[in-house]
């Protein structure tokens, strides 16, 4: 079996790179990390948050879906119910 290579073969990544785009950037975090940071270390039990806040808690080992959501703060549950660490998406 032979493959051949055309010009139009090119791709989504092959038209970026023509393009000047970076097909592989990460989205833009906006999901205002940095104003949970206070919450690293506290209990997952001793939080509250407001009603509306874009938030997922995920314990540790817990299985979730892999959509991306850059405006949602992700955080990560320890062994011991504490807030490990805090990511967007």
């Amino acid at each position: 079996m032979t493959i051949s290579h055309t010009p139009f073969g090119l791709g989504i990544v092959g038209l970026a790179a023509l393009f000047g785009l970076n097909a592989c950037a990460p989205a833009e975090e906006t999901c205002n990390r940095a104003g949970y940071t206070g919450l690293l270390g506290a209990s997952l039990a001793a939080i509250t948050v407001p009603n509306d806040a874009n938030l997922r808690v995920i314990m540790m080992g817990e299985i979730v879906t892999m959509d991306f959501d850059p405006r949602r703060a992700n955080l990560h549950i320890d062994a011991d119910g504490r807030v490990a660490d805090i990511t967007c998406g």
